[in-house]
């Protein structure tokens, strides 16, 4: 026969245990989520340095193209063009030019909006009207 002491002894041996296995599952959690983390932060670096070094290289690819652009406008080889090619273009003198001192943006956009807002509406027939 069993007394209520060796019950009660028993199950603070249960839960005690359960208590420990549940502490172990909690910690092996935490330490399989911050492995986890620690994986995802080098995937993301490595992502990271990758797209760096594409954007290194297309930099560089711009700014070579820049470069030959730069190349080719320049003034001794537009001239240099102009003679092997014989289009005989010669340089605008200066009644022909014309500087212009204002934003250019603001002009633009007020040239537009002023037609925009000022011109007359149409008719919802077409600006045909009938003669009586």
């Amino acid at each position: 026969m069993r007394t209520d002491r060796q019950t009660d002894s028993g199950s603070f041996g249960g839960s005690v245990l359960l208590l420990t296995i549940a502490l172990i599952c909690y910690a092996g959690g935490i330490g399989f989520a911050a492995v986890w983390l620690r994986h995802e932060i080098s995937v993301t670096a490595n992502n990271i340095k990758v797209l760096e070094q594409k954007i290194a290289d297309v930099q560089r690819r711009v700014d070579e193209a820049a470069a030959e652009v730069a190349e080719a406008r320049s003034p001794e080889n537009l001239i240099r063009l102009n003679q092997e090619l014989g289009l005989n273009l010669v340089q605008p003198d200066e009644r022909q030019v014309i500087r212009i001192t204002e934003n250019v943006e603001r002009r633009l956009a007020a040239k537009r909006f002023d037609r925009l807002f000022t011109s007359t509406p149409t008719p919802p027939d077409g600006g045909r009207t009938r003669q009586r």
